[in-house]
């Protein structure tokens, strides 16, 4: 009889065990993994078809504001749809060239609403707003 590992030979196996060395385990280990799967193919509740619950926000209160002038008035128009007056007023000083390069970026890669001619006064009035903070 040869009793070598992996031998298929029948009369060296008992009764029970598979012909095929580690076929138990791997069979164990197959049906784990469907039942974990089967466990999360489970679809989310949905929502109540009557449910009208209105969620509500409540920002905080502008801390800052700019100034009264022709620079704070462009900047409100131009910059104050996407970013607060607190988040203008706390960027780092940057040179003409970075802050021409931030303009076309928000024009060009976010789709800001300024004309390439308003550049440099968008340009001067951070410059402006930059210098008041110091």
């Amino acid at each position: 009889m040869n009793r070598n590992r992996g031998s298929l030979d029948a009369a060296a196996q008992p009764a029970s065990s598979p012909a095929i060395p580690g076929f138990r385990l791997r069979s164990s280990m197959v049906a784990v993994v469907a039942l974990a799967l089967a466990a999360c193919s489970s679809e989310p509740a949905a929502p109540a078809a009557n449910s009208s619950a209105v969620t509500s926000i409540e920002l905080p209160a502008e801390t800052a504001s700019l100034p009264d002038s022709p620079a704070g008035n462009l900047l409100t128009q131009r910059c104050t749809a996407c970013h607060s007056p607190d988040f203008l007023t706390r960027q780092p000083p940057l040179t003409v060239e970075k802050w021409k390069a931030t303009v076309v970026k928000m024009r060009e890669a976010y789709h800001a609403p300024i004309a390439p001619a308003e550049d440099d006064a968008i340009v001067a009035a951070l410059l402006t707003l930059q210098a008041g903070a110091r």
